[in-house]
């Protein structure tokens, strides 16, 4: 039985593209990990990331727990190798790192 959940983040960047162009979630259905389905956990996370001058996430850090571990460590992981960002510049316009804290991904699943 295949289970539905919701994922969210009030950052807007959280999301890659398609092979087509179209915008796609960055956390699907099949990202919940099934220990977690299996046991019901659900929660918020909050990350840090650290932004290479090329836009990819070189580092992440959980920043505010969901409470579950294999929650926070799944969206780390899939943080860091899907999300894409317009890079940082600095004054001269040339790419730099930066860090940002993204709004909360949530792990949710259905009533």
């Amino acid at each position: 039985m295949r289970h539905h959940f919701l994922a969210y983040s009030a950052f807007a960047a959280l999301s890659t593209t398609a092979s087509a162009g179209q915008p796609r979630p960055l956390i699907t259905p099949d990202d919940y990990p099934s220990e977690a389905v299996s046991n019901h956990w659900q929660g918020n996370v909050v990350v840090d990331v650290t932004i290479s001058p090329k836009g990819r996430v070189t580092a992440c850090r959980v920043a505010k727990s969901s409470g579950h571990q294999i929650l926070d460590d799944t969206t780390c992981k899939v943080v860091s190798q899907r999300a894409r960002f317009k890079p940082a510049t600095d004054q001269q316009g040339n790419a730099i790192e930066t860090h940002l804290t993204l709004s909360p991904i949530g792990w949710w699943l259905p009533e």
